[in-house]
């Protein structure tokens, strides 16, 4: 993942939400919304605060939107192996047969 410049601020759009239930899938976060975060935290969010959580929101839901199965950084290959998904499943498919032979 790139490095973060203002780490507060990634962490607060976690805690706020990335992101919104809308009609269609997630929409970015509404200022109405990231108005209620900042007033029921008490964190007083300066304007160019606010208005990078907002962007931040948009591009999450850009990317999540996106067609591309891969985040824009790194190897894909590096990423995603089929042989340690399957070696994976097969592991916790045979935990879950013993436990409910148990």
């Amino acid at each position: 993942m790139p490095p973060q410049q203002c780490q507060h601020l990634y962490v607060w759009l976690m805690q706020a939400g990335p992101a919104q239930a809308a009609g269609m899938g997630l929409a970015p976060i509404s200022s109405a919304e990231l108005s209620a975060w900042s007033d029921r935290t008490c964190t007083d969010l300066l304007p160019w605060e606010f208005n990078a959580m907002r962007r931040a929101s948009g591009e999450y839901c850009a990317e999540l939107n996106s067609p591309g199965d891969f985040p824009p950084w790194g190897d894909p290959d590096d990423l995603y192996d089929d042989d340690v998904v399957a070696d994976k499943l097969t592991e916790s498919l045979k935990r879950l047969c013993k436990r409910a032979n148990d």
